[in-house]
């Protein structure tokens, strides 16, 4: 063996032996954390989230979500000033759910995920890759068990790493990988062969120096409510499995990262206060720190994800119930106190309104700063402002406006209005980007009685921007328009009924008398 080769070897193993011992220090210096920032509104539930960073700086969540009616996997993009609108990555009707990202150096994008889509009763795991698109959607494991929890990562040489949990012995649950050299995938290999416990909820990463680390939760008979262990890889043998919590509540769902200055940060859920789930966190950097709570909030906080960036901050992403339904929170280590507040949605209700008719608007605003802010929402209908009013929010807190602002639209030309809102920089704010917000389509404002038009000698049920005698026949007179058709008719018979009444009549007839003439 060359000495070269010898030192790595000694290396390796001081590092093993350093690791394993135990030996606990406090840190070298407090971290300082931002307020928990909430990231999915929807009215959904929005779990299992999974973070990285791209070789753009940008930052990517993926997520499960069953706001369209089905789980499905959804993502957001954060290019260092604001976040992008979710993006739904598959539309399979079956179950897609647990999904891990990857940005690898390659500028490519790496999801992989689990799914029933198979048409059998077991788990698989799928994966697509964006590289400017995505991919179609891949089959990673075809085993006749379930496959479930993944994660990933790459190693220094380029090759693709991914973990997860499996059944497949048919007596306990085990961890196993399988690598992508860049053409194909390798065998799958067993990370954990403990025949007396169950070993769940993988995460991978290599450290500076080679050694692979895979950290999961290990739950037995006489450790039934789990606990956080790992194993290393030197590039030739797995180390035995090394636990790192020795509580009696259940610490689950561990995920690890390596910052730039070599520490290494370990992320899990832990029931330990005995009512609700928090996040928690322990970091190695010579000597492994306490157990160091991240979360306090009286709800569940759980199924985090943590990634190192690299201007050396930590991001941490979870799942919380502080609202009826799950939604995804983060937080990030920060080097100095910040102001910063963000309007983070804008919807309105409707989004095509007849003159004279209110259209509400919901703006939510959140404070992403380290202080208190007390601050003025304005909102506009393109360049015209609807309405303002002055909040306070302390540092992560967000603010869904009730009541919503009202545009009434009376007098209001018919057309396409573009609704926003922006938040007045407070004192010493410097991100201003995501101050402004639009909401995600305008509102047409159209006028009572015009409700078709003629159209190549054809009358269509489509405005032509002036209430005329084409759309007081068509109200007036129902049993001649409709002939082929019940007088309910789909598409004829909502747009006749102006007054909303569920029928077509009198009423309707003399509204658009009423507004005869206008355009």
């Amino acid at each position: 063996m060359s000495r070269k080769n010898t030192l790595t070897t000694v290396i390796l193993i001081l590092t093993l032996l350093l690791i394993t011992t135990g030996v606990f220090a406090p840190p070298s210096q407090a971290v300082e954390w931002s307020a928990d920032i909430r990231l999915t509104l929807d009215d959904d539930s929005d779990s299992s989230p999974s973070i990285t960073q791209a070789i753009d700086g940008n930052i990517w969540v993926v997520w499960s979500s069953y706001r369209t009616g089905n789980m499905e996997v959804f993502y957001k993009v954060y290019d260092g000033s604001s976040w992008s609108d979710a993006t739904q990555l598959t539309t399979n009707s079956s179950y897609d759910g647990h999904p891990a990202i990857l940005g690898a150096s390659d500028g490519k994008i790496w999801v992989v995920w689990v799914s029933d889509r198979t048409g059998t009763d077991n788990l698989e795991l799928f994966y697509k890759v964006y590289d400017g698109s995505w991919s179609d959607a891949i089959q990673l494991t075809t085993y006749s068990y379930w496959d479930c929890h993944p994660a990933i990562m790459e190693d220094s040489d380029g090759n693709i790493w991914v973990v997860w949990e499996s059944d497949r012995n048919e007596h306990d649950v085990d961890i196993y990988y399988k690598v992508f050299n860049g053409s194909s995938w390798s065998n799958e290999t067993p990370v954990t062969t403990d025949q007396d416990a169950d070993d769940r909820y993988p995460s991978i990463m290599q450290a500076m120096g080679g050694m692979v680390w895979v950290v999961f939760t290990k739950l037995s008979e006489t450790d039934p409510n789990g606990d956080v262990y790992y194993k290393l890889f030197d590039g030739t043998s797995w180390s035995k499995d090394i636990r790192r919590t020795w509580h009696t509540g259940s610490d689950l769902n561990p995920s690890i990262a390596q910052d730039g200055d070599g520490a290494i940060w370990i992320v899990w859920d832990s029931d330990r206060n005995g009512h609700d789930a928090n996040i928690y966190y322990m970091v190695y950097d010579a000597y492994w720190t306490p157990d160091t709570k991240l979360t306090t909030d009286q709800s569940d906080d759980f199924l985090p994800s943590v990634t190192a960036a690299v201007d050396g901050t930590i991001w941490v992403v979870w799942t919380s119930t502080r609202f009826a339904n799950f939604d995804i929170y983060y937080r990030t280590t920060i080097t100095s106190p910040c102001h910063d507040v963000a309007v983070i949605r804008v919807e309105t209700n409707p989004t095509m309104a007849l003159r004279g008719e209110n259209v509400s608007i919901e703006v939510t605003t959140q404070n992403q700063g380290t202080y208190s802010e007390t601050f003025e929402v304005l909102c506009h209908a393109n360049s015209t402002l609807i309405g303002s009013t002055t909040i306070f929010l302390s540092p992560g807190q967000t603010n869904i406006m009730y009541p919503p602002f009202k545009w009434n639209t009376t007098g209001v030309p018919r057309g396409n209005y573009t609704i926003s809102a922006t938040v007045a920089a407070v004192t010493n704010e410097t991100d201003l980007d995501d101050n402004y917000k639009e909401a995600g389509e305008p509102v047409e404002i159209r006028i009572r009685g015009d409700i078709c038009g003629m159209y190549d000698r054809v009358i269509l049920p489509i405005p032509d921007g002036v209430v005329n005698l084409d759309d007081f026949m068509i109200v007036a007179m129902p049993g001649i328009i409709f002939t082929e058709y019940p007088t309910w008719d789909p598409v004829w018979g909502p747009i006749c009924d102006l007054n909303k009444d569920g029928k077509i009549g009198v009423a309707d007839i003399i509204l658009v008398g009423i507004h005869f003439g206008e355009r």
